[in-house]
């Protein structure tokens, strides 16, 4: 009877490890924390407690088989042994039970530890070698990592963090052509267009900031209304030909919005027309586009003072 007890109470025993990694714990112990080296420590041991554990519940039931077999004969001693080896675990599991035992466990778990670590030969002897204990792990797929990116606290990422890494793992497969505005869609003027304050209201409504200049349905130049804006009070009107850049920069249909984003750095601009395998334009794609996709969507105050020295100082005081 005392050798069941002992083992429904050894059983009901969770020894289990803290959910930080061997890094993040290293990390910690290594600044000075002293709480995370006493963790990691602890983590290094928890092998052979476990074993110990595991070690303990055998002998116990070796002792409880062979006791019942001398007290009642092979028959029911071996009936009775089955009966123990099926049914403690579930008993160990009761709330009570394990409530109990691991506050007395808990107690004493510290002085346990000590005197592991003095002498590891000892306990290493009865060391399972299925268990390999805690160990660092590698991701095996960028699933794996969104999950993880996903699933960690917020005091660790916060939700905008976390969209702005989720969205970093997909750049390379999201296409231009998925994006971009197409051709058919485009909002464009001529390049005889005069740029009289009616055609800049009309052009600043559309909430868009970079026009395609068209001659004769070819696109011959970008036009940026932010550098027309003096125009809307001028007197005289200049034409979209005289007011656009002409240089065009371009990118691959199918190359990744990651590229489309590469080619806004290496070029300065702001757009990108998209041409297809026969060099045909068939859309645009803009850098307010891309900047989204990759590090999620900006949150944008009502702060408007940029170009005022003064109010950005105060701002960011």
């Amino acid at each position: 009877m005392i050798a069941f007890l002992k083992l429904i109470f050894i059983s009901s025993i969770s020894v289990d490890g803290t959910k930080q990694s061997r890094f993040e714990l290293s990390r910690l112990a290594k600044k000075g924390e002293s709480a995370s080296q006493s963790i990691l420590e602890r983590e290094v041991l928890l092998r052979d407690l476990l074993s110990v554990q595991r070690a303990l519940v055998a002998v116990l039931i070796v002792i409880i088989v062979a006791s019942a077999i001398a007290a009642c004969g092979w028959p029911i001693g071996l009936l009775l042994s089955v009966v123990v080896a099926l049914e403690f675990g579930a008993i160990a599991r009761l709330p009570v039970i394990r409530r109990n035992s691991q506050r007395v466990y808990e107690k004493y778990e510290a002085k346990l530890l000590e005197f592991m670590k003095r002498h590891p030969r000892l306990f290493s002897i009865l060391r399972s070698v299925t268990h390999e204990g805690p160990r660092n792990f590698t991701i095996g797929s960028r699933d794996e990592l969104r999950h993880l990116i996903d699933q960690a606290d917020g005091h660790i990422l916060t939700s905008r963090e976390k969209e702005r890494l989720l969205a970093g793992l997909v750049l390379e497969s999201m296409t231009v052509f998925e994006y971009m505005t197409k051709r058919d869609q485009m909002t464009t003027i001529e390049s005889s267009e005069l740029l009289g304050p009616l055609v800049l209201d009309d052009l600043h409504k559309s909430g868009q900031r970079l026009f395609p200049v068209t001659q004769k349905s070819q696109i011959v130049g970008v036009l940026d209304i932010g550098d027309t804006t003096d125009l809307s009070t001028s007197k005289r009107s200049l034409t979209a030909e005289k007011a656009m850049s002409s240089t065009l920069f371009y990118i691959q249909q199918d190359q990744s919005v990651l590229s489309a984003l590469e080619t806004f750095a290496r070029t300065g601009s702001q757009l990108l027309f998209v041409i297809d395998t026969d060099e045909s334009i068939v859309g645009m794609i803009a850098l307010e586009t891309c900047l989204p996709l990759a590090i999620g969507d900006l949150q944008t105050d009502d702060f408007t003072a940029d170009d005022d020295r003064t109010a950005v100082a105060a701002r960011l005081v």
